[in-house]
């Protein structure tokens, strides 16, 4: 602190002025010592509190003159008045306000000239700051508070020579609404006392509360009155939290209407003014009540203060004065008596009087061991520079403590409906999907690229999925596609090699060929249903599968009846079967079981049009990069009809010759079509992602696979493996015994 001191004389005045309802002090400027004027009661703990803070600025004044470094050469006095009523208070504030030499007071030509009997006051140390404030700006005088500062006095253009040595009423509400803020309590009540710092307090509260999220449902001004305390604790009973902005009186006497009450299990916020006050915590029962948290200025030391009192408790003065007094009366030692009561005040006290030195020592230009002696006017004496100590508080406690909401938070999937208050409210569920994590009262949904995660608690960006070419599952698949196209590629060359055995032309022989290509072309297909998808591959790839599917169908059926006739009717209507046969039966229909199928393929794709599509509905979390293709009942009913067809008709000729095992394959492949094309149509209608890629491809394969495998390969092992098998005689004798047979 840096602050200012009256005029110069060997000796410099402050004042002390003593807080009300204590003792009344009577003062003997000659020895020092201080006399009461009416009893002391040795159970009323706030005298020692008050005996505290006289000798804490008596050891403030003897340890600055016996310093060099303060205020060297110039020795400080002090005069100490009472305060304990307005009447008193005001005759010492005219006291202090009148001129030196002839003790009037009167209206100065010249104010700067002017010479009051001090010039710096320290106090007065309760709430009647703001009523003796005015008093003293008009004489210039420097005024420091070490009890409590009003928000009003905080304006220096009002107030410039008023200064504290503890926190302002503003800071002490932030520092208590900071504590609503830390603990989640919404919905408290205020009451304070009728003093300028009460009514002041709780003003504050209610205009800072909005911004901390705080409600205050009730406010009242309590009084020493039981009845109004009774009326007052029967309205704010309805909350769980009290902040009490009032002195140590006011609350003694509130504590013990409450105790007679039976008021139990609640939380009551205390002031600075009362919240290390052992007055209150002496009340019988308070402890039922609840628990109190208080807002306090922080602990000081004051090096040597403890030394200094033992030493005047040890040796008191001769006749009967404040320390021979303390002594008898309670019967304690320093040590004790500020292990109690601590500090906190009394060092407010000393720094107050340290503040108002160094004011003095900048005022008098004074130098490491000299000050120079010179007439100083309370103007000059004005400037001071002092840092407050924020109160401090515990967070751990909140995490066990009660509940003060009116309403409970709602979850972030429901909506706040207002109810007479903001902190009242009703929870209104929000639609599926929606949540309130940026305006409690609406509910909106995720950006269309964001879903929301009910883990987290908020919006998470979407993952874009298709099958990637990278992904394993696909790079499988590839590999099998493309090892495929080789398999028909080989048995292309070794059918085209041995096109005129027996096996070969059994098989179909141009007709297998023209399998074996659209095979071919069905497995190059696949690489269509890998990466991102777009427009061109989304119109393409299912037409080719179904056409080409298709070709391979027709191809089997037309092999089969083919078998059937030749076994079965060729005796019985040869001439239509010869006219069949003879007149490119077979190619025909073939080509218009495939024309069919084209026509079906080119109406669907010019009526739906199949494109690249963003499905953003069927998974929260997931955006699909997919084809808008969709499947007709049509084509769905014509491509089951073809591979039944082939299939029973391949059935018709099950007691065909053992050894000629041509119709068994034709069965199995058309059996294994039928069991891919209805894996191919189930994963089409049930959307699952990327899987759903994965699947179509893998029963695309198995259809095709069924294909070549059943069909394809059992005629490659006879020609590779078993050439014997593949003659004319071989062939020959086989009908024959079957006709033989029959």
């Amino acid at each position: 602190f840096t602050l200012l001191c009256p005029m110069l004389l060997p000796v410099c005045w402050m004042i002390l002025m003593v807080p009300p309802s204590v003792v009344n002090w009577c003062t003997d400027l000659i020895g020092h010592n201080i006399v009461p004027s009416c009893l002391c009661s040795c159970s009323n703990w706030r005298n020692v509190q008050q005996f505290l803070m006289v000798e804490a600025m008596r050891f403030a004044v003897d340890e600055i003159n016996n310093s060099s470094n303060i205020l060297p050469n110039i020795t400080l006095g002090y005069q100490l008045l009472d305060n304990c009523s307005m009447e008193e208070n005001f005759h010492s504030i005219l006291h202090l306000l009148s001129d030196t030499e002839v003790d009037v007071l009167y209206v100065w030509h010249d104010p700067s000239k002017y010479l009051p009997t001090a010039l710096a006051i320290i106090g007065p140390g309760d709430s009647t700051a703001a009523t003796n404030a005015p008093f003293y700006r008009l004489a210039f005088f420097l005024q420091i508070d070490f009890f409590d500062s009003v928000q009003m006095l905080a304006n220096k253009r009002l107030y410039p020579s008023y200064f504290c040595t503890v926190p302002s009423t503003l800071e002490q509400t932030r520092a208590i609404l900071r504590l609503m803020q830390r603990f989640s309590w919404t919905w408290v009540a205020i009451v304070g006392s009728s003093t300028d710092y009460g009514q002041e307090s709780m003003q504050l509260f209610l205009d800072m509360s909005a911004t901390y999220g705080v409600c205050v449902p009730y406010l009242h001004t309590i009084t020493t009155s039981p009845q109004d305390t009774m009326r007052i604790l029967a309205e704010i009973m309805a909350v769980n939290v009290t902040v009490i902005f009032a002195e140590d009186t006011v609350v003694e006497s509130f504590f013990q209407v409450a105790v007679n009450q039976s008021i139990e299990g609640k939380v009551w916020v205390a002031s600075n003014t009362w919240s290390v006050s052992t007055r209150v915590a002496a009340v019988s029962g308070i402890l039922k009540t609840g628990t109190v948290l208080g807002i306090a200025v922080k602990e000081r030391p004051m090096p040597g203060f403890e030394e200094y009192l033992s030493k005047k408790f040890q040796s008191p003065a001769p006749h009967t004065g404040s320390n021979g007094l303390m002594t008898s009366c309670m019967g304690l030692t320093a040590k004790q008596i500020l292990s109690y009561t601590g500090t906190r005040v009394s060092y407010g006290v000393y720094a107050a009087v340290h503040a108002a030195s160094e004011a003095l020592n900048l005022a008098l230009g004074c130098k490491p061991n000299l000050c120079e002696r010179k007439r100083i006017y309370p103007w000059q004496v004005r400037r001071c520079h002092a840092t407050h100590c924020w109160p401090s508080f515990s967070v751990e406690w909140g995490r066990m403590g009660p509940f003060s909401v009116c309403s409970e938070e709602c979850s972030l999937t429901a909506r706040k409906e207002r109810g007479s208050q903001k902190c009242c409210f009703q929870c209104i569920p929000c639609a599926p999907g929606m949540f309130t994590n940026k305006n409690p009262y609406t509910c909106q949904s995720c950006n269309v690229n964001e879903w929301w995660n009910p883990f987290e608690q908020r919006c998470l960006k979407r993952e874009v999925e298709f099958l990637r070419w990278s992904d394993p599952a696909a790079m499988l698949l590839t590999c099998v596609s493309w090892l495929a196209v080789i398999l028909t590629l080989g048995i292309i060359v070794l059918f085209l090699w041995y096109q005129d055995t027996p096996v070969v032309k059994a098989t179909g022989g141009r007709m297998s060929l023209v399998m074996l290509v659209c095979l071919t072309v069905a497995y190059v297909n696949i690489s269509l249903y890998i990466g991102k998808p777009f427009n061109l591959v989304c119109l393409i790839r299912h037409p080719i599968y179904a056409i080409t599917s298709s070709i391979c169908l027709s191809c089997m059926a037309v092999k089969s009846f083919q078998l059937v006739c030749i076994f079965k009717l060729a005796r019985r209507l040869p001439s239509a079967y010869n006219y069949w046969a003879h007149h490119s039966g077979p190619v025909l229909t073939i080509v218009g079981f495939t024309v069919v199928d084209i026509i079906i393929q080119v109406t669907h794709c010019i009526l739906t049009h199949p494109k690249a599509t963003v499905d953003t509905s069927s998974f929260p979390d997931l955006i699909l990069l997919n084809c808008s293709h969709s499947l007709q009942l049509l084509d769905i009913f014509y491509k089951t009809l073809l591979s039944l067809l082939a299939f029973l008709l391949a059935y018709l000729s099950k007691d065909l010759p053992p050894s000629y095992s041509e119709v068994r394959c034709i069965a199995f492949s058309a059996l294994i079509f039928l069991v891919g094309w209805g894996f191919y149509l189930t994963v089409h209608v049930l959307e699952l992602g990327r899987l759903s890629s994965v699947l179509k491809v893998l029963s695309i394969l198995l259809s095709l696979l069924g294909i070549t495998a059943g069909y394809f390969l059992p005629r490659c092992y006879i020609i590779l493996i078993q050439p014997e098998r593949n003659t004319a005689t071989f062939f020959q004798n086989m009908i024959h015994e079957y006709t033989m047979g029959s």
